[in-house]
């Protein structure tokens, strides 16, 4: 499975890309969302986690962007308390709140892309 992880937290990125890979996933991480666009088109992904609070345009802005344009799964994240709120202004798909067990990340990722979970 491919993903693509956009956060501003290095820490995240780190933990999270070192947890899928050795899952045996392909992961691109990205702390931006300045080019977001050029982002999805080289790691062509099977699901997104984005981060709510991103530079450049946001989360939200960033999920509108890859939801107008392709027909990937996004899981929205974030620590916001509003958070049902910001997943559907965003367009996103479903959302998990910060902090998260990644096991519960991974489940969603595969959930959210048609793999068996057991």
């Amino acid at each position: 499975m491919r993903i693509l992880i956009v956060d501003d937290d290095n820490d995240t990125l780190f933990l999270a890309k070192f947890y899928f890979q050795r899952k045996g996933w392909q992961v691109a991480t990205a702390d931006n969302c300045s080019h977001i666009m050029e982002t999805i088109a080289a790691a062509k992904p099977d699901v997104v986690i984005m981060d709510n609070s991103v530079p450049d345009i946001g989360g939200i802005a960033a999920t509108r962007k890859i939801k107008s344009n392709y027909n990937i799964p996004v899981i929205f994240c974030s620590a916001n308390n509003n958070i049902e709120t910001l997943t559907i202004e965003a367009g996103a798909d479903i959302y998990i709140r910060k902090p998260f067990e990644i096991t519960a990340l991974e489940l969603m990722a595969k959930n959210m892309t048609g793999e068996k979970v057991f």
